[in-house]
């Protein structure tokens, strides 16, 4: 069974702690790995044109993010979790781009500062230039084993993007239900339950699906979340046409930004 391998970016804020606290234990209960990355930004290194002087920065910072990453390493290791790292200077979301591509990992865990709810962040970056599943931790969550997991679904076929959430979700929740907002122009009620049976066929486990109404897809999955206990949301991001563009952000995006729990977000 190939181990799942969980990239995160580290900053050494109290978010990123968070996110590898939540990604290390679905590691453990998935048999993963973890693979840290971390970017010192050409804004730290102190500017002179002395080059011995920029050289000792350079050095300096290279230490202490050496320090603290070793930190992390030996308390992961702790935890039985297989664990790599890379520090790299330069620009901090396209650094962190090249070492996901370098590393291919199976998802990426995203800590969500709340600050990045109002102004664009790594998150913005990452969704725009990437396409592997993004698991987006906001700095609010107090990290837990996922034991309720939502699956947030239009109930439009799939081609194979509910595998990676089946693949985490099936060896850490104990309870998987879908939840289908309710707007016009919804799938008649034989073709939902035709695909929930194909669902449950195909990744063989017993499935619920919830239905509500709404006037807005993600208002209404940020409702039940406020109202229900959950642990976990998984949303497939559907590819945007150039209508759909025009119109703003995805809605798997919007969710990710909003929710005050871990959100899964895979690309169709």
């Amino acid at each position: 069974m190939n181990k799942t391998c969980y990239f995160i970016p580290v900053d050494f804020s109290e978010s990123s702690y968070r996110a590898i606290q939540y990604a290390s234990l679905l590691a453990g209960r998935t048999n993963g790995t973890i693979q840290l990355g971390h970017i010192i930004s050409a804004d730290e290194i102190s500017e002179s044109d002395n080059p011995v002087v920029v050289q000792w920065s350079l050095t300096r910072l290279e230490q202490k993010a050496t320090d603290r990453m070793q930190s992390l390493k030996e308390i992961i290791t702790g935890m039985g979790i297989q664990v790599k790292n890379e520090i790299g200077f330069g620009e901090v979301c396209s650094g962190l781009l090249r070492m996901i591509e370098r590393c291919s990992p199976d998802v990426i865990v995203l800590p969500r500062k709340t600050s990045e709810n109002i102004k664009p962040g790594l998150f913005t970056y990452l969704s725009k230039n990437c396409r592997m599943p993004m698991l987006v931790v906001p700095e609010s969550f107090v990290p837990q084993a996922p034991e309720r997991a939502v699956v947030a679904t239009d109930l439009r076929p799939v081609n194979g993007e509910l595998d990676t959430v089946f693949r985490l979700i099936s060896n850490s929740a104990s309870e998987i239900e879908l939840l289908n907002i309710q707007i016009d122009g919804a799938p008649a009620q034989q073709q939902k339950q035709d695909w929930i049976t194909k669902l449950e066929r195909k990744y063989g486990m017993d499935t619920r699906l919830l239905q509500r109404g709404g006037n807005s897809v993600v208002e209404g999955v940020i409702s039940y979340l406020k109202s229900n206990p959950v642990d976990l949301l998984c949303t497939i991001r559907r590819n945007k046409n150039f209508i759909t563009r025009a119109l703003g952000e995805n809605v798997s995006d919007e969710i990710a930004r909003q929710a005050e729990v871990p959100v899964l977000v895979v690309r169709e």
